[in-house]
Order: structure tokens, then sequence, then C-alpha cells
């Protein structure tokens, strides 16, 4: 004679363990995915970005907002901020790259102002972090003067870049 109440005991244990197991299948499904589609953020730096660049030169901080596009090729222009002439202060060059985990690093140089601010040719290393739309560089910058004149530097600069567009 089967006992009806012992047969259904496995079944009923059955079924909360099944319960149980998804449960905690899309517990864990839903913590590993929220992170991952939460962070929809570009990382990359290819696109077009407003940077607010300090320059700590030894008269004290110097202040400018240069647009940088960053091209697909990993070559970068800039332009320095707009004169009185409607020119831009400087155009500049140079070549970026940035790592998965939005660590970056990008190299610039150009030549003196026009309005004779800076002497030279400009040289900078910038290592920093992009995070969304947004990164932060430190670098050590150095200028070449005329023939013979000694080398500037390093100078500290940094840098906080907002993304303006995907387009390079």
């Amino acid at each position: 004679m089967t006992d009806t109440a012992t047969s259904a005991r496995p079944r009923t244990a059955q079924w909360r363990i099944l319960g149980l197991l998804l449960a905690l299948a899309f517990a864990v499904t839903g913590f590993v995915a929220t992170p991952a589609s939460a962070d929809k953020a570009p990382r990359t730096l290819q696109g077009t970005w407003r940077l607010t660049v300090t320059v700590y030169a030894p008269t004290g901080p110097a202040v400018t907002d240069p647009v940088f596009v960053f091209h697909a090729d990993h070559t970068l222009n800039a332009t320095g901020p707009i004169d009185e002439t409607g020119q831009p202060a400087y155009r500049a060059t140079g070549f970026w790259t940035n790592a998965k985990d939005g660590d970056i690093a990008f190299y610039i140089t150009h030549p003196g102002r026009a309005d004779g601010a800076i002497l030279g040719t400009v040289q900078a290393i910038h290592l920093g972090k992009l995070k969304g739309d947004k990164f932060s560089t430190k670098a050590n910058a150095f200028v070449h003067q005329e023939e013979g004149a000694p080398l500037l530097g390093p100078i500290t600069v940094t840098s906080e870049g907002a993304k303006l567009s995907d387009a390079s």
C-alpha cells in the first residue's frame, strides 16, 4: 500500500527547489545584466569635444577652451579659442588612443600663438580617463623655442572634455 502523503512530499520539494533555482537564476542574471546595460556610455574618444584646458605656467594658470576632433584613424585636430580677428589662436595636430577600461592618451603639438602668448612649438602628452561623454587628463608640456633658446618645461596641463558630437 502506497502512502500518498509521503509520495506527494518529494514532488512538492522538487517544485520548491525548482522555483528557488529559477528565482536565483533570474536574480543573478538581473544583477549581471544591469551593469552592462547601464554602461551605454561611449568608450572611445572618436568625435568632437570641447575642452577646458588649464596650463600651469610659471606666471600663473591660464585657461583656454579649444575644440578637439578625434578621428577614426587615431589622428586628432584641434582649434584654439577664437581671437578678436575671428581666427583660432592656434591649430593643433596629434594622435590618440584609448583602452576599453576608459584609459586614454593623446599627443598634441601646435605652433606658438599669433598673439605672442606662446613663443615656440608646444608638445604635450595627455593621460587620463574617459567616463561616458566626459574625460579628464593631466599632461606634461614642453615648448621648443627658437633655435638656441632653452627648452621650456615640463609645464603641467590639465584638461576636462565634454563630447559635442560623434562626428569626426
